[in-house]
């Protein structure tokens, strides 16, 4: 059974002895297995039952206010997306499985902001350049001249390029209520000139993006992987982290949950962080619904702390390979908050009403 992280994963690990280089580019990090055997048809039997799943969660009104802007994307009908991800050596492709659970499929061919699509950007030379932007729609739907694409037909597509240079192909299939866009994508250190070489320990830029459009009238959702950011293709340090693996027997998996001081009750919103032991910041997690947070991640050693408990130390964890420790749990006290209210010419101002409004979740 695929294993599926319910929670918004951002994170950046420092690790011992995986082969694993040091992340840099938005926070949010996955890895991909080798993978042989891979069929581009839109349906993925032929992918193993070990995959990890990945979530895409971080909807921040692109395009304006949408029907599932107060929804949970890892369980919402309407919208839950999710990948999964492996790469052949041999064929220097990179395999990747979008699983997006839609209950209304819309498809056009005006423009990017009128169709159902998926988005893939990588940046093969993981730096803070351009990235390449594939883009592909359901039969009949395509991003038209907005993309300035040498092959306005192709789908999928590429931004800003000709995709018949590359050998990146596609295929979309559909049943029930779950679209798959199922991906094998060839990454550049430069386009079309030098191909990335995809090898065990090699680290390069990635996003992928849902996109739902449920009516003529209605805004699309653009909803990424890695942190939000518009215009990922002029930024490679907006994508996230893909770490190539030998397999996902090297992971290890932390999970715990934090609860509300008051009343111990579940607390979601909450972002768990890791440090390094010079206290460096190296990543962090969101809680869910239920206040819980599951990590998957390389074998080494984690320094566990949430905003809420500042001051408090850390929890230290060692992690191994294959290794899950549950019950890395937090209760962090409530934090008070101080302050002097003034007129402009500094004297101080009496009876103010302040307001005080948490984040979602907060």
């Amino acid at each position: 059974m695929n294993t599926f992280f319910r929670f918004a994963l951002v994170l950046v690990v420092c690790c011992s002895g995986a082969g694993v280089s040091h992340a840099h580019h938005g926070g949010a990090m996955a890895f991909a297995i080798p993978l042989t055997g891979i069929q581009i048809d839109g349906k993925l039997g032929d992918w193993p039952e070990e995959m990890v799943e990945y979530p895409i969660l971080n909807h921040q009104q692109a395009y304006g206010p949408t029907d599932i802007d107060a929804e949970d994307l890892t369980a919402s009908a309407d919208l839950s997306p999710s990948f999964m991800v492996g790469f052949d050596a041999r064929e220097s492709l990179l395999y990747l499985a979008v699983r997006v659970r839609d209950d209304a499929l819309f498809v056009s061919s005006a423009n990017q902001w009128s169709t159902d699509a998926c988005e893939v950007f990588v940046n093969g030379r993981h730096d803070d350049g351009v990235a390449m932007q594939y883009v592909m729609c359901p039969p009949g739907g395509s991003y038209g001249d907005v993309i300035r694409s040498a092959a306005p037909g192709a789908n999928p597509n590429l931004r800003d390029g000709d995709i018949t240079t590359t050998r990146t192909r596609g295929m979309v299939g559909r049943e029930g209520d779950v679209t798959v866009y199922e991906w094998g994508i060839e990454l550049f250190d430069q386009y079309p000139d030098s191909p990335t070489a995809l090898a065990v320990g090699t680290t390069v830029g990635f996003d992928v993006v849902a996109v739902d459009k449920d009516g003529e009238r209605e805004n699309s959702a653009w909803v990424c992987w890695a942190p939000f950011g518009v215009r990922k293709d002029r930024n490679g340090g907006l994508l996230g982290d893909l770490v190539l693996i030998e397999s996902a027997a090297v992971l290890g998996t932390i999970a715990g949950q934090v609860t509300r001081p008051n009343d111990g009750s579940p607390w979601s919103g909450i972002e768990v962080y890791m440090r390094d032991r010079k206290g460096k910041m190296w990543g962090r997690v969101a809680t869910g619904e239920d206040g819980g947070y599951r990590i998957k991640l390389p074998a080494g050693t984690y320094y566990l702390s949430v905003a809420q408990a500042e001051g408090r130390e850390p929890i230290a964890v060692d992690l191994q390979a294959g290794e899950e420790i549950e019950g890395v749990d937090f209760a962090p006290s409530l934090i008070s908050i101080t302050g002097r209210v003034t007129f402009p010419n500094g004297s101080p101002r009496a009876r103010v009403d302040i307001l005080v409004e948490a984040e979602e979740g907060g």
